[in-house]
């Protein structure tokens, strides 16, 4: 079982990996954290009020900050009210927060509007009006990785563990070109290894198969 270095005579044009030099921005998008308790939701809707108030970077709010406060100012009576345990208070203080609640969404996709029209400040942006900016998940580690041996017509695959106990299989086949076959995250070791290992009729190529596996770092060479 081998990979065979390709030929570089025979190497197409879609083989070459033309440098970029451009870099796209991230866009800031806003996470809309209200909190649970009433009490919260009032101190959280009051600071975003302070944060817009006479903030040049949001000439035309919608909705407006003086309704806003206003709602915040209806949530904080039906809270105090509420708290009386008068009949019916709780329905009018849900009712408040509801309103309140539907004013800060209205208010979130005016900042993120703003925020989108300067992408490259999107995050200071959106900081400035007293929200937060949605974080930006993190990718793991693959769980399956292919890559060209330090000897010609080797390569060296290296698998997670599966737990205790595992192993790895590898399997080859005779078919006349060199392709990872396998669902679910090995599509990109076809597409690394397409411009660098290609297998003739005469030489096979390999095709590992992952199975519950080997300890962590466990690295399997496949050569001829």
């Amino acid at each position: 079982m081998s990979f065979l270095e390709r030929d570089p005579s025979t190497r197409n044009d879609e083989d070459i990996i033309m440098p970029t030099t451009n870099k796209s921005i991230h866009r800031a998008t806003i996470s809309l954290d209200v909190p649970a308790k009433i009490a919260d939701v009032i101190l959280y809707a009051n600071n975003i009020v302070q944060m817009m108030t006479n903030n040049p970077a949001f000439p035309t709010p919608t909705p407006t900050i003086a309704v806003l406060n206003a709602a915040v100012s209806d949530l904080h009576a039906a809270e105090t009210a509420a708290l009386s345990r008068a009949k019916g208070s709780a329905t009018v203080r849900n009712d408040k927060r509801t309103t309140l609640v539907s004013l800060l969404q209205q208010l979130r996709g005016y900042v993120q509007s703003v925020a989108d029209a300067t992408p490259e400040t999107g995050a200071a942006i959106i900081e400035s009006a007293g929200l937060t900016v949605r974080k930006i998940p993190t990718r793991g580690k693959q769980a399956f990785v292919a890559r060209q041996g330090a000897l010609s017509g080797s390569a060296i695959v290296t698998a997670v563990s599966a737990g205790p106990r595992s192993s790895y299989e590898w399997q080859y086949s005779t078919a006349p070109h060199c392709e990872f076959q396998r669902e679910n995250g090995l599509h990109f070791a076809r597409e690394r290894f397409g411009a660098i290992a290609r297998a003739t009729p005469s030489h096979p190529a390999v095709t590992p198969t992952r199975v519950p596996g080997a300890a962590a770092g466990t690295a399997a060479r496949c050569s001829r």
